[in-house]
Order: structure tokens, then C-alpha cells, then sequence
């Protein structure tokens, strides 16, 4: 049986080729509009790495990194 406490972490990396939908893929995961998408182009460059966000649920805290797409 796994027991939960208040410090439980999940981290998320999504990783991919360039243009594949991570970003897209996030957004519909958590139900959300935060990670910043595109249309058909890329939008997480190499200037910023890594997308980042946190959320909160139940008493896990889920860190997720989208990264620069891939080539």
C-alpha cells in the first residue's frame, strides 16, 4: 500500500520532436490554457528551455517541464 504525505512530488518532463503537441498535449492533461501552443510552428525555443508550471492535487504537488522540442 502506498501512503501519501504532505511532501509527495510528481515531476512531469515531456520531451518530443519539434512540433508534436507537448505543449498541447499538457494543456489537455491538466485542463488548462497555460502552456503556451502554436500552430504548427514551435513556440518553446531555446531561449526559454523549459516551460514550467505546478499544480496541486489532493496532497500532490505535480511539477511538470515542457521541454524545447527536439530535432
Amino acid at each position: 500500500m502506498l501512503y501519501l504525505t504532505e511532501s509527495t512530488t510528481c515531476n512531469i518532463l515531456l520531451i518530443g520532436k519539434t512540433g508534436t503537441g507537448k505543449s498541447s498535449f499538457a494543456n489537455y492533461l491538466f485542463d488548462t490554457d497555460i502552456f503556451t501552443t502554436g500552430s504548427g510552428e514551435p513556440v518553446t525555443g531555446w531561449k526559454d528551455n523549459f516551460q514550467y508550471h505546478h499544480f496541486y492535487i489532493s496532497d500532490i504537488v505535480i511539477n511538470v517541464f515542457d521541454s524545447v522540442g527536439l530535432l
